[in-house]
């Protein structure tokens, strides 16, 4: 009863702090891939002008009767740079056209294009008075998540944050086997092979979130937690009870989670 009564004493605490942080972080969290558009210039002209300035137009209609500037809207938008411009939104209307201003003093206008890809990528032919704009490839919406799943996760294991969630909960954990008397490289390691796992794939599933709010990463962490109660119950069942394991895991992931809360990384 006392070790559950320490536990339970931690956790009265760590909620109502971590309440307090909690909408903030998730207010940060990465809104996943979105629909982009690449396009590279390909003169045909000389002397070639340099891009000033350009405007993705949205239509509907497969004339592009009904053209409309893509909305800067957070992230999403029309840039141009070094001879090249990009797109980001939310999503795309079916058919679109470009209108760049270019050095030389004129705006050429494209053909009326469609995209097929989640990432599209084009070439634009830059002709004495108008572009012709052309899909040349680009990747699927699953290409797209597995090659952001396998960054993000690189990302991680590179984060010292893991390091410190996994020293933090091994340390916890040694408190925990040397006072219960429970088996010690079985816990142990269970501990250290399940931080290699579960906080990775956790930080993974935050990132791609759309609109993370306190109450979503509440269940994301829950369901972790109950997760490594029951691995932690099914290594330790010769000696622990599962109501000791969810504790000890509350307990390691509300002292890591604080503590990661603090740190600049």
């Amino acid at each position: 009863m006392r070790t559950k009564g320490w536990l339970i004493f931690i956790l009265l605490l760590a909620v109502p702090a971590s309440l307090l942080v909690f909408p903030t972080r998730a207010a940060r969290a990465d809104t996943g891939p979105k629909p982009a558009m690449t396009f590279v210039f390909k003169y045909e002209i000389t002397p070639a002008p340099a891009v000033v300035s350009g405007t993705l137009l949205e239509c509907s209609d497969p004339d592009c009767a009904d053209a409309t500037p893509l909305q800067e809207l957070g992230p999403q938008g029309f840039r141009c740079q070094e001879g090249r411009c990009a797109s980001l939104g939310y999503g795309y209307l079916k058919y679109h056209r470009l209108a760049i201003e270019f050095s030389d003093g004129q705006t050429r206008e494209s053909n009326v294009f469609t995209k097929n890809h989640f990432e599209a990528y084009y070439t634009v032919r830059v002709l004495e008075n108008s572009l012709q704009v052309k899909e040349t490839g680009g990747t699927f919406l699953a290409g797209t998540i597995t090659r952001e799943a396998v960054l993000v996760l690189l990302q991680e294991y590179l984060n010292p944050g893991l390091a410190v969630t996994i020293l933090v909960e091994l340390v916890l954990g040694v408190i925990y086997v040397l006072w219960r008397r429970r088996p010690r490289l079985p816990a142990l390691l269970t501990i250290l092979l399940m931080n290699l796992v579960t906080q990775p794939a956790v930080w993974l599933l935050s990132k791609t979130m759309r609109g993370a709010t306190c109450a979503a990463t509440w269940v994301l962490e829950a369901g972790v937690c109950l997760l490594e109660a029951w691995i932690l119950y099914r290594v330790l069942r010769k000696t622990v009870k599962f109501s000791e394991t969810l504790l000890l895991s509350l307990a390691l992931n509300l002292a890591s989670f604080g503590i990661g809360l603090l740190l600049p990384f």
